[in-house]
């Protein structure tokens, strides 16, 4: 799966958002199961498009959740924080528990 944040280097949403989507990538880099099966990307908008009819944007920043081998997004729409990212991604991720505490990390 992949999580893509289309983002555009002026905006104070994006500027906001920024410390948020890189502590989530940190969480899920730890994670044994996201680490494996979830790639965090971003991308500035302003300089890229995706020559696809669903990946259309007309604000910034727009975050996708694709699951693996569908190549559908899943527009994120929660709350702009870790634990609410966190949430997303485990509700409609193509594997079950990326996030999830193990004996090991306790």
């Amino acid at each position: 799966d992949v999580l893509l944040e289309v983002y555009a280097p002026w905006c104070g949403h994006c500027k906001k958002l920024e410390p948020v989507y890189e502590a989530f990538a940190r969480e899920a880099a730890k994670s044994p199961s996201a680490s494996k099966h979830l790639v965090v990307a971003k991308m500035d908008g302003t300089q890229n498009t995706i020559d696809h009819p669903e990946f259309k944007w007309t604000g910034f920043p727009t975050i996708w959740l694709v699951k693996k081998g569908t190549g559908v997004p899943i527009e994120f729409s929660g709350s702009r924080t870790v634990e609410g990212l966190q949430k997303f991604v485990s509700d409609y991720a193509s594997v079950s528990g990326l996030f999830d505490v193990t004996r090991d990390e306790l």
